[in-house]
Formats: C-alpha cells, structure tokens, sequence
C-alpha cells in the first residue's frame, strides 16, 4: 500500500515548519526591538543575521536528502535546480558567518546595514525558494525511484544476474 499526501498538502506541511524554524530564528532579534535605529546596532543585527543560518540549513537538508534519494534518476533541470541550491544556500551560510565574525558592537554605517540586508534578504528567498521547488520535485520524483528492500533478491533474480 503506497499512500502519500497529495503535493500540495506536502508542501503546505513543508512551508508550516519553515516558516516557525524562522519565526523562532528571528526571535533574539526581535525580543528587544523597540525602534528601527537599535536594530542599526552591532549586537542587535547580528541576531537578525541569525535567520539565514536555520534558512540555508534546511535548505541544503532538503536538498542534499533530494540528490542522494534519486541521483542517478534526475533530469537536467531537476539536478541543476539542486546544484544551484546547494551554490545559493552555502554562499548564504557563509556570508552569515562572515557577518557574525565582522560585525562589531556599536553603531553600523549604512553601507554594511545595506550589505548585510542583502545578504538576509536572498538567502530568506532563496532558501523559501529551494523548500518550495525541491520539495515539489521531491514529493514527485518518489513514485520514479524503485523501493529499497532490506530482504534479499529471490534465487532466479540473482542466477539471471550472475548468468
């Protein structure tokens, strides 16, 4: 009996936990806030900053859990939608962590608020982006990839294998 949610319940559930993994992210940040100006602070932006990291982690979860489910099986569009995540959300990691190492206590110029409002803003989209389309293809890519079984093949399949 092979029974899934439809595709768009699938990804319904999908978008619930990735938008509560971000809400809490952004909880420090917003704990405090009290105007516009405070958040121009070191300390304060830095957890703002915090959101991309849970963002590109789930992304490249579900992503790195899409190639090793059905590697061999994929289309070029399909494994280059992958790649291009997996490019978008490291770049997003890394460029949090470059942050979270550069950003000072204090008051931040605007060149750097800019910078950094960037960064968070194409890494939210990017990750919301890979969650939708990969866990799309993913939800729809199952069906074409044969179940794994933990018994062993029967005596003719393996003989004809052997031949």
């Amino acid at each position: 009996m092979n029974q899934q949610l439809p595709r768009g319940k699938y990804l319904a559930i999908r978008l619930v936990f990735w938008f509560i993994s971000v809400f809490i992210a952004a909880i420090p940040a917003l704990y405090e806030f009290r105007d516009w100006t405070q958040l121009t602070n070191g300390e304060s932006f830095s957890d703002l900053l915090f959101v991309v990291v849970p963002v590109c982690a789930l992304a490249l979860s579900t992503t790195i859990d899409y190639l090793c489910v059905g590697f061999p099986n994929f289309t070029a569009n399909e494994f280059f939608n992958s790649l291009c995540s997996l490019v978008l959300n490291s770049i997003g990691l890394i460029a949090a962590l470059i942050g979270f190492v550069s950003i000072e206590n204090g008051p931040m110029s605007p060149k750097s608020i800019a910078v950094y409002s960037i960064v968070i803003g194409i890494s939210v989209v990017a990750g919301l982006v890979t969650e939708c389309v990969v866990t799309w293809n993913h939800h729809g890519f199952r069906p074409r990839v044969p179940a794994l079984s933990l018994e062993p093949p029967p005596p003719a399949a393996v003989a004809t294998a052997t031949g």
